[in-house]
């Protein structure tokens, strides 16, 4: 979460918007971070115009009447005054009136704008919503929070639908000895050192014949990131169960405000569970979830 200069929050214009715009927002005071809300309005039937086989032609812009095109920009401008609404509503709230935050409404699909914007105006972090819907076992974030993880060059942050907004006073993120988090590892403490946060750095281990395995890593780990003093806050532990079980230790005993990882790996297989971690944390998201892209 180093260096990050511009963050893009991605929202539709729905009640749980104001939530994702004020977690945002707040974050982007925690790191000093210029803020962009963006709501994408999908394009209208009238839009699409189809060759004589059926096959959508990739240039339909082209094809528009100056009467589609009108309402297309009618559409797009009460979006825009809508979402202006809402980021207004949320700066009275934080009492932020005078603060800058850009806002924009673009014609689209909704994950190639969103992914478009970030690339356009080089956002560090996208930040999306995750209408989590706890009464499908199947999927614990909406499809649209799935694509731009997986489709996103760009770090992203999925905000669950029922968190309320709260100071990040403590970070969760899960490691699994990987050469490539080291870097996340260091831009993580430099974060936490310069905010006074407190960060917790965890593996998950299911197999207890490996516990000294591991417990000889995380020695390592300490050794090699906590020398200094002023890494009092920064810690490196090991957790055994199951996965949905340590995140809720996590969010209630621990009161952790953020849980991340590394990216998107397939499995988490080194010292470690047998199955599709990633999968199971997003499944069992219950405060905003940190994907680390460098």
């Amino acid at each position: 979460m180093i260096k990050i200069n511009n963050i893009l929050v991605a929202v539709e214009l729905d009640k749980e918007s104001e939530g994702v715009i004020e977690y945002g927002i707040t974050l982007g005071l925690i790191l000093d971070a210029n803020v962009r809300c963006l709501h994408v309005s999908r394009p209208e039937a009238s839009r699409l115009i189809y060759d004589e086989e059926g096959i959508l032609l990739d240039n339909y812009n082209d094809s528009l009447d100056d009467v589609v095109v009108d309402d297309i920009e009618d559409m797009v401008d009460d979006d825009l005054q809508k979402l202006r609404a809402m980021v207004v509503t949320v700066k009275n709230k934080l009492s932020i009136v005078e603060h800058t935050v850009i806002v924009n409404v673009r014609s689209d699909f909704a994950v190639a704008g969103i992914i478009s914007e970030a690339e356009e105006t080089a956002a560090d972090l996208i930040i999306v919503g995750a209408h989590v819907d706890y009464r499908r076992q199947d999927m614990g974030i909406s499809n649209l929070s799935r694509s731009i993880i997986d489709k996103s060059t760009k770090s992203v942050v999925v905000v669950p639908s029922t968190y309320g907004n709260r100071n990040l006073d403590h970070i969760c993120m899960f490691i699994n000895f990987e050469f490539g988090e080291l870097t996340m590892i260091q831009d993580m403490i430099q974060v936490a050192t310069n905010n006074g946060i407190h960060l917790s750095f965890i593996h998950i281990l299911d197999i207890d014949e490996k516990v000294v395995a591991v417990e000889k890593k995380l020695k390592v780990y300490q050794r090699l990131f906590l020398q200094d003093e002023e890494h009092n806050l920064i810690s490196f532990t090991m957790k055994t169960g199951n996965i949905d079980d340590i995140i809720d230790d996590l969010t209630n005993d621990m009161d952790v405000d953020l849980i991340g990882l590394k990216t998107q790996k397939k499995h988490w297989n080194l010292f470690g569970l047998q199955k599709a971690f990633d999968t199971s944390v997003l499944n069992h998201i219950k405060v905003p979830l940190y994907i680390w892209r460098r």
